[in-house]
């Protein structure tokens, strides 16, 4: 099930466009209508409330600005009666389509009673539809009565909805912590009394999890990743039957198979969300800043082995029981195996180490021949086989002439096999900034500063200084006819 994509920004977005919207002030309805033709262009769909409340108020502010400017003759009455009917009908009908039964019509009369409009509105829109167009009065009165009922049983209830859906930071975390110990203890009864009801109030936890995962996923996966919950302590292990003890003491990564059933759901409700390869990122995060061989290192490091051996199985189409996902996923191989090389302590190497022997097509030979010889020097025993014997070369050293006595030294030269022989000169001073992260900021936003919805903001040409009208008159005639038909153009 793909995430839910809402059309405003935030709360705050929603909450200016309803107080402009609902105002009766002219610019203001002028710039909420604007902020809605941006939503517009952020999803598919927008809700139809939203978009009849926009066409009921477009045609108002069409009205009172005939009005103002003085234009009270017929063919202006005319056209603002066919607005406000054009606007009133797509209103009804939208609003009763929902409450049709696909087996047989229900009258919109009945509809209406059910939905709390007045009967004289269907009959209005019976008139405007196949008789001649009701007069402007009229028309007024029941825009005014459609604005009303939308702002009731739509805006007015969305507000409340996400209102009650606004946490701060600190109860928002103790909420997911407790959803988590619920999953805990449903996980231990169904071990032990295998109830169906065990069963549907997981299905329940799951569900609520998707949601939060919609709104809040870096919280959700920061607190998951916690001691307690997906690495969890020594007194959880052996409530599954599991020795600490043992399982440190042994030399692979894997994990038990009680423990990977129990995490399960979650792992592959994340799969499903896509949030696989955030997961795979932070766990290389905590192996790699791990230098210990802890009980919660080993751990982790088990997590991360058994997610991505999960992933190459299921790349690889195979069909394995104790697998987590059956679904492929994309993964930055190549990078997992330098972060891990650039920490050369057990963990990180033995996941380099079946990296580069599991997971094919990554490297080249040679280079991949090269990093296992390096692993072998760093983990002192014998890890290659006579498949994987490394090609005599000349004084042992590689291709560029350089001798490999480092990580560093082994993923320079993979960078520079990989590069083109003739590098041509760059057209351009610029270079990426390596000293920030920028997946932590959006595309557009500038490092350290918090993106709003009125950062990109547009205004009516008419409303700007006289400064900024000149520099929109310079635009060529064609730059002008390309800007936007309501003569509202985008200023940063």
């Amino acid at each position: 099930m793909a995430s839910c994509v809402s059309a405003w920004f935030n709360r705050e977005e929603f909450l200016e466009v309803y107080n402009e919207i609902f105002s009766n002030d002219i610019k203001k309805q002028k710039h909420a209508l604007g902020r809605i033709a941006v939503w517009k262009s952020r999803v598919p769909k927008l809700p139809i409330a939203i978009e009849n409340t926009a066409a009921l108020i477009r045609a108002s502010v069409e009205h009172r600005q005939d009005a103002t400017s003085g234009q009270t003759d017929w063919e202006s009455n005319h056209k603002l009666r066919n607005l406000y009917g054009l606007a009133l009908i797509r209103f009804i009908n939208h609003i009763t389509e929902t409450k049709q039964n696909k087996v047989y019509a229900r009258s919109l009369v009945s509809i209406a009673k059910e939905l709390g409009l007045p009967e004289w509105l269907i009959e209005l829109r019976h008139s405007a539809t196949h008789n001649k167009l009701p007069s402007l009065e009229i028309v007024c009165t029941a825009v005014d009565c459609s604005l009303k009922y939308l702002q009731e049983n739509f805006w007015t209830k969305q507000i409340q909805r996400e209102e009650n859906q606004v946490y701060h930071d600190k109860p928002l975390k103790d909420f997911i912590r407790t959803m988590l110990i619920d999953y805990q203890q449903c996980q231990f009864e169904l071990i032990q009394s295998k109830r169906r009801d065990g069963k549907q109030k997981l299905k329940q936890l799951l569900e609520g999890m998707r949601m939060i995962l919609n709104e809040t996923n870096p919280e959700f996966l920061s607190i998951l990743l916690e001691e307690g919950y997906l690495i969890p302590s020594a007194e959880q292990l052996e409530a599954l039957d599991i020795s600490p003890a043992e399982l440190q003491s042994q030399n692979g990564l894997w994990l038990p198979d009680s423990l990977v059933q129990f995490w399960k759901p979650i792992l592959l409700l994340l799969h499903t969300m896509k949030f696989t390869p955030v997961v795979v990122k932070n766990l290389m995060v905590m192996v790699c800043a791990n230098n210990s061989e802890s009980l919660s290192a080993r751990l982790t490091a088990g997590w991360l082995m058994a997610i991505l051996f999960s992933v190459n199985q299921a790349n690889q189409m195979k069909d394995d029981q104790n697998s987590l996902y059956n679904t492929p996923c994309t993964l930055p191989w190549k990078s997992l195996v330098e972060q891990a090389l650039k920490v050369p302590t057990k963990y990180p190497l033995h996941l380099a180490l079946w990296l580069l022997t599991e997971c094919e097509g990554h490297f080249q030979e040679k280079q991949q021949n090269h990093l296992l010889e390096l692993i072998n020097i760093y983990l002192s025993q014998n890890l290659t086989n006579s498949s994987l014997d490394i090609p005599n070369d000349t004084n042992g050293e590689l291709t560029n002439g350089r001798g490999y006595h480092t990580v560093d030294d082994v993923i320079q030269n993979i960078q520079n096999s990989t590069q083109p022989e003739s590098i041509s000169t760059p057209l351009t001073s610029w270079e990426i900034s390596t000293d920030i992260n920028w997946e932590n900021y959006s595309l557009g936003c500038m490092p350290y500063h918090k993106l709003s919805f009125s950062n990109l903001e547009f205004y009516d040409i008419s409303d700007l200084p006289a400064k900024k009208r000149r520099m929109f008159d310079n635009y060529s005639e064609h730059q002008i006819a390309h800007a936007d038909h309501s003569e509202v153009l985008y200023v940063l």
